[in-house]
């Protein structure tokens, strides 16, 4: 993960012109970090698991430090997009069926469910031919569900259509 890890802020805000901090991507906290086991990043604290446990320490004074662990979507807003339902109510079943038999059948992609449908669509109104400039496809190791190259024999998380599968990677073992 420390090989692969990266942040789309960084793109977005060179795009805009503007400097982006990563802390996570910097050399010597990916340094520090590789040299922790996970005993010292992951701890039970009163009723919870916390993690990142080496930067609380290092910031016991910061009021915030011992707050729970949100999901992403709860610090960036879009819980509302996470509640049972919401893509059923924008995609019928009709669609999602008719739909996600199209886009295998011809653009070679597996549609997982309505929300992953919902952010192809979107996937191709920006990238209305499917393919986005400078990230191959169908290369010698492609994403088992879209077919956009991964970035390391490692790589267990598809950055392009969000396949996640932890035994992926097993394939090249064998």
């Amino acid at each position: 993960m420390a090989h692969v890890m990266e942040f789309g802020s960084i793109r977005l805000g060179k795009h805009l012109g503007i400097f982006v901090a990563s802390p996570f991507t910097h050399p010597a906290v990916k340094e520090t970090a590789l040299r922790l086991c996970k005993d010292d990043c992951v701890q039970q604290c009163e009723d919870m698991t916390m993690g990142k446990m080496a930067l609380r320490k290092l910031f016991p004074n910061v009021t915030s430090v011992m707050r729970r662990k949100d999901p992403i979507e709860v610090g960036c807003g879009t819980t509302a997009l996470s509640k049972p339902g919401y893509f059923d109510s924008l995609i019928s079943d009709a669609q999602f069926a008719s739909e996600k038999s199209y886009v295998a059948d011809n653009h070679g992609v597996e549609i997982r469910d309505k929300e992953h449908l919902y952010y192809y669509r979107v996937f191709r109104e920006i990238f209305p031919h499917g393919v986005v400039p400078g990230k191959p496809r169908h290369g010698s190791d492609p994403c088992p569900k879209c077919g956009y190259q991964l970035s390391d024999r490692f790589q267990t998380f598809c950055v392009t259509c969000g396949h996640y599968d932890p035994n992926m990677r097993l394939r090249h073992d064998s």
